[in-house]
């Protein structure tokens, strides 16, 4: 029953990191520079969050297959600042 929570709780966090990704994708050429540093920022410090909630996991796969994840993000986030 424990595996299948820890499961549940890595496939949100997936879902949350790949929203972020999608997001970005999105607003990136819709919004004035100036707006964009901004949002872009917020974007960094919600990955953030993710990273301390994942250092919970213990699965070690998920979590480098996340960590994968949430670098690519902040690398597409950091490119279109």
């Amino acid at each position: 029953m424990e595996y299948r929570l820890a499961e549940d709780g890595c496939a949100y966090l997936m879902g949350q990191i790949y929203s972020l990704r999608n997001a970005l994708r999105t607003i990136s050429n819709k919004i004035v520079p100036a707006e964009k540093s901004e949002i872009i920022s917020i974007l960094l410090k919600e990955t953030k969050i993710y990273e301390e909630q994942l250092k919970v996991s213990n699965d070690e796969k998920f979590k480098d297959f996340a960590m994968g994840a949430i670098d690519e993000n902040n690398r597409a986030l950091e490119t279109t600042i």
